[in-house]
């Protein structure tokens, strides 16, 4: 089977209340009846999935089994159409969801993307004992990253691992190499499935790093239906078939650039397996020298920098900078 032939659906989870004390909050009663009548909305390209990929907060979990499992969707349940105009456009693929033939399974590198640099309880991922058994018991458990478990261990098997420590590659947050190495983890791992259409729901800011778009607004990206397409460093990238790029052989690389700081010669050798070197970082940090040059600063150092403008200055230009990282924040001098 070539890679052409596969067909990757990137769902966004429904919505969620707001409050950031909540952990792991489920959808909202919108969020729900929303998910419910995606039955009447899935793509015109979906035809047969055979497995659903989900990430294991609430939120995500909710969004697949009240979208596309029959014991939750009651549309799905009594097969009752209350749209028959729109269902008929999908008849195949809504039978194929009411029989419930599709495996579920959870993986946690589907979690979200942490938007800023403070952790919340929002995005803390359960355990399969923390779980809630009306939802668990509808998916499979990968076993690596989910060690054998029996309700009799007195310890949680799962809290020894990576992605509920929130360590390694679910350490970084959005614009992160980290979360770039946890993207290329699972587009290896969806890349070499036999199945020749997945689902996956996650979160807008995971779907924007599998499918990175930079000019798109991440709240408003909802599903993404992609293909698989060799670029031109031999590469392979998932290419939304709304692109016109999804109609050509070969496709150009996905640009991360804002994704800093890059630590190219730190990267494994998944991550260079599915990303090329940043050609914008390497074009500015070309510039940046040429610069560096033309303005004779090539050479400069503290000590001439001094010299230069006075101890005093420099004096407080170290200070500044050391009161800005220690606060977590871009230095400035005014």
């Amino acid at each position: 089977m070539s890679s052409e032939e596969k067909i990757v659906h990137i769902f966004r989870h429904g919505e969620v209340g707001r409050d950031p004390e909540v952990v792991d909050p489920p959808l909202t009663s919108d969020g729900i009846e929303k998910a419910v009548d995606l039955i009447y909305k899935l793509p015109r390209c979906m035809k047969t999935p055979t497995l659903v990929v989900v990430s294991p907060l609430k939120r995500c979990i909710q969004t697949a089994l009240y979208a596309f499992h029959p014991r939750f969707n009651e549309h799905l349940l009594h097969r009752v159409f209350n749209n028959p105009e729109e269902s008929t456009k999908n008849i195949g693929v809504i039978q194929r969801f009411a029989n419930g033939n599709i495996t579920y399974m959870l993986d946690p590198r589907l979690q979200e993307v942490g938007q800023c640099w403070d952790s919340n309880n929002r995005n803390k991922m359960p355990s399969r004992r923390e779980m809630d058994p009306r939802y668990k018991k509808h998916f499979i458990f990968p076993e690596e990253f989910y060690p054998k478990n029996s309700e009799e261990q007195e310890d949680d098997p799962d809290k020894d691992q990576d992605w509920y420590r929130e360590e390694g590659l679910w350490a970084g947050r959005i614009f992160t190499v980290e979360s770039l190495e946890r993207a290329a983890s699972f587009k290896e791992f969806i890349y070499n499935r036999p199945e020749k259409e997945i689902i996956v729901v996650t979160s807008n800011a995971f779907m924007d790093t599998l499918v990175h778009e930079p000019d798109v607004d991440l709240d408003y990206l909802e599903s993404r239906s992609c293909v698989w397409k060799p670029t031109v460093s031999g590469r392979m990238r998932l290419v939304p078939l709304i692109f016109a790029e999804s109609k050509m052989d070969i496709v150009p690389d996905e640009d991360y650039s804002q994704y800093w700081p890059y630590k190219l010669n730190e990267r494994s050798e998944l991550f260079n397996k599915w990303y090329r070197k940043p050609t914008k970082i390497y074009q500015s940090l070309l510039a940046f020298e040429a610069c560096k040059k033309y303005l004779g600063l090539n050479k400069m150092t503290l000590a001439s920098l001094e010299e230069e403008l006075g101890s005093e200055l420099v004096e407080k230009v170290k200070n500044k900078v050391k009161e800005d990282m220690e606060n977590g924040r871009s230095f400035s001098i005014s």
